[in-house]
C-alpha cells in the first residue's frame, strides 16, 4: 500500500481509492502472470483482458484527509505536504507567519504578543493545580516546526468540542518573554471545520488558456447545493474578467484541494 499512497502506482491508475480495493487482484495477477512467463516464454505480452473483467469499478478517490492519513499510517510522516499548508494558502490572513518564525522573531521586544495559527495538534498532556484547575501542555505543528505551548482553564473550561491528536485547529497563541526566555501560551482554540461551514464567499483565478473545463465541471458537479458563493476571475488574453457564479455551492477542504491541483487554477482566496 505504501507505493499506493506514493503515488508510485499511478501509472496504472491515478486513483488511490481503485488501487486500494484492487491490490489483490492486481498482485495476484502480476504473480500469475510472471509465474507464467518463467515456464512458458511463448507469450511475451500479458493478457490484460481477464484482469480488467475482474476489477472493481471505483469512480470516486480518497478525500484529501483519507490521502493524508494513510500517508501517516505508511510512512510516518506526511509524504505530500503537511496538511496546515493547505489552509494557509486558503486562509492566508489566519497565519501570515509560521510558527517558527513567530518562535523565534528577536526583532518584537514586547513583553507578550499574539498571533493567530492554523496547526496540528501532536500531544496533549492535561494536569491540574493544586486548586483543581486543568491546564494542557499542547505539543501543535506547521509544516516549520513543531512547539510546545501550555493553555489553561479559561480557556480549556469554555470549549464545547474535544481536542484530539491529530486534528487542526485554529490557535490564537501569545508569547511571554521571561528574563532570557520565553514561553508560548493558548488564549483561544477554534474548529477548523467552522471555516468550512459557513457561508463564506471564494475567489477563483483562472486561466482559461490551461483550464481543462471538463474536470472543472466534474468537481463542481459533485459540490452542488451549499452555501458559499464563488467568484471567478478569468485571464483571457492578458485581460481579467470577474463573474459571479449564478448558484451556491458547498465549499470544503477537499473541494479547495481538487481545485488547486487542477490545471489553469492560478490562485484562490475567501473574500470575506
Amino acid at each position: 500500500e505504501a507505493l499506493i499512497f506514493s503515488d508510485s502506482l499511478k501509472s496504472l491508475n491515478i486513483n488511490q481509492n481503485f488501487l486500494i480495493k484492487n491490490l489483490d487482484k492486481i498482485i495476484s495477477y502480476n504473480s500469475d502472470f510472471h509465474k507464467n512467463f518463467n515456464e512458458n516464454q511463448s507469450s511475451l505480452f500479458p493478457d490484460l483482458n481477464n484482469l480488467e473483467s475482474e476489477l472493481i469499478s471505483v469512480k470516486k478517490d480518497l478525500d484529501l484527509n483519507e490521502k493524508l492519513n494513510k500517508e501517516i499510517e505508511a510512512f510516518g510522516f506526511y509524504l505530500s505536504e503537511h496538511p496546515t499548508n493547505i489552509y494557509r494558502r486558503i486562509y492566508p490572513d489566519l497565519t501570515p507567519i509560521s510558527l517558527d518564525d513567530f518562535k523565534n522573531n528577536k526583532k518584537n521586544k514586547a513583553q507578550i504578543y499574539s498571533q493567530s495559527f492554523i496547526a496540528m495538534v501532536n500531544n496533549i498532556n492535561e494536569r491540574k493545580s493544586k486548586s483543581g484547575k486543568r491546564y494542557c501542555f499542547f505539543n501543535i505543528a506547521d509544516d516549520s516546526t513543531n512547539e510546545d505551548c501550555i493553555c489553561f482553564s479559561e480557556v480549556l473550561d469554555n470549549l464545547n468540542f474535544e481536542i484530539t491528536s491529530g486534528s487542526i485547529y485554529v490557535f490564537k497563541i501569545s508569547k511571554q518573554l521571561m528574563n532570557d526566555s520565553s514561553r508560548l501560551v493558548i488564549n483561544s482554540i477554534k474548529q477548523i471545520n467552522n471555516l468550512e461551514n459557513n457561508s463564506n464567499s471564494y475567489n477563483i483565478k483562472l486561466n482559461m488558456k490551461l483550464l481543462n473545463l471538463k474536470k472543472f465541471k466534474e468537481i463542481f458537479t459533485d459540490h452542488n447545493f451549499g452555501k458559499n458563493e464563488l467568484y471567478f476571475t478569468m485571464i483571457i488574453d492578458s485581460q481579467e474578467i470577474r463573474i459571479k457564479s449564478g448558484k451556491c455551492f458547498n465549499v470544503n477542504l477537499n473541494l479547495l484541494d481538487q481545485i488547486r491541483n487542477l490545471s489553469g487554477v492560478e490562485d484562490i482566496k475567501q473574500i470575506n
